[in-house]
């Protein structure tokens, strides 16, 4: 991929000023993705109620219902991990709404 890189210049004083390397693609003049290794992460905040209810009702463990939807997203290309913390925080949320709903 054709690449060439671009010095951006910012400054706060007349004095001082910071320059960052920035890669721009040769063709269409777009910044390349970062490939430093300060790249910020996103959180996964969705919800997992049905897979710790089918982890509930097959008696799966919290390290071996992780390791396998991690797995599953992964041969589908997803950088999603589910940690088995993640896995037990929604297992206990999913039985105390479950406990609710039927009135226990």
């Amino acid at each position: 991929m054709p690449e060439q890189e671009l010095i951006l210049s910012s400054s706060s004083d007349s004095d001082t000023s910071v320059s960052h390397p920035v890669k721009l693609h040769k063709e269409t003049e777009e910044p390349l993705p970062s490939t430093s290794g300060t790249t910020e992460h996103k959180k996964c905040m969705k919800s997992l109620p049905v897979l710790s209810q089918i982890c509930d009702r097959y008696a799966v463990s919290d390290r071996a219902g992780a390791a396998i939807a991690s797995a599953v997203l992964h041969e589908l290309s997803s950088d999603i991990v589910i940690d088995k913390l993640k896995l037990r925080r929604e297992r206990r949320k999913t039985r105390d709404t479950l406990m609710k709903n039927q009135g226990l």
